[in-house]
């Protein structure tokens, strides 16, 4: 994208009379509003390694989980666009992770694939997503 960062680009292409920019390589799915577009980012599709606070007074964990983030643009009378993200637990995870991990440092994605944003109606992302 020429050294311009992903909102800049999203915003030039808005003024050109684009709807905006699907921008990737984001650590967590976004959806941005701008004066005149949105810049959508759908978040990784794979697995990712999240650090959660330890109980007890013990260190945090690191527990691998598998991200979806979508971007579904619809393109009638007028754009529409939505951004679903979830989350899931790999089923190799041990008895003492499950124990010990608490809480996500950072905030991540609910367990279930759902709508966290949508524009031009609704609400940008993330806002505040579930710890």
């Amino acid at each position: 994208m020429d050294d311009v960062d992903a909102l800049e680009f999203a915003r030039r292409n808005a003024e050109r009379g684009g709807a905006g920019a699907v921008v990737g390589a984001a650590p967590r799915p976004a959806l941005a509003f701008l004066d005149r577009g949105v810049c959508a980012a759908p978040g990784p599709s794979r697995t990712v390694i999240v650090e959660r606070r330890g109980r007890f007074g013990l260190p945090p964990v690191f527990t691998s989980v598998d991200r979806l983030g979508v971007v579904e643009i619809e393109a009638a009378s007028t754009v529409q666009v939505r951004l679903y993200a979830g989350e899931t637990r790999r089923a190799r995870e041990r008895l003492l992770e499950k124990i010990v991990a608490h809480t996500y440092v950072q905030p991540a994605p609910s367990g279930a694939t759902s709508t966290v944003g949508s524009w031009p109606t609704a609400t940008p992302s993330p806002l505040r997503w579930s710890d």
